[in-house]
């Protein structure tokens, strides 16, 4: 369950860059949509656990899937190195780098949301009421 609710996951978003691509919209648009393309793709009880699976074991969902899907990984890279060609993204580090940093920002994100308690303490940039501080 784990490793299809991953590969639907690496699926959606995959797609959803190459559209993207396909359309010659800007990087940051097709990132975003990326991201919202693959969260339905997760069962909301599994989220935590798909997460997981798809940062700590991208060479297990990938051999589930028959082995030539892209990852998140590899489908932001293309959609970054595209961003550097067309000058919309930063070219002073690699495509590779920055997704793998992209990825892993938003997945870790998602997994800190769906664990952390709804009466957790907020960080001050995050308090509504400066009353909140006292």
């Amino acid at each position: 369950m784990f490793l299809e609710s991953a590969a639907q996951l690496n699926r959606a978003f995959a797609r959803a860059v190459s559209e993207g691509l396909a359309s010659g919209r800007a990087a940051s648009e097709v990132a975003r949509d990326a991201f919202e393309a693959a969260n339905p793709a997760i069962p909301a009880d599994l989220g935590v656990a798909v997460f997981e699976e798809v940062l700590h074991r991208p060479g297990r969902v990938r051999a589930y899937a028959s082995g030539d899907e892209a990852s998140m990984i590899d489908a932001m890279e293309s959609l970054l190195a595209e961003g550097q060609r067309r000058r919309e993204i930063r070219d002073d580090y690699p495509a590779r780098s920055l997704a793998t940093v992209t990825v892993w920002s938003v997945l870790i994100s998602a997994v800190h949301d769906a664990t952390e308690p709804d009466d957790a303490p907020r960080r001050p940039s995050e308090r509504k009421d400066p009353s909140e501080e006292r």
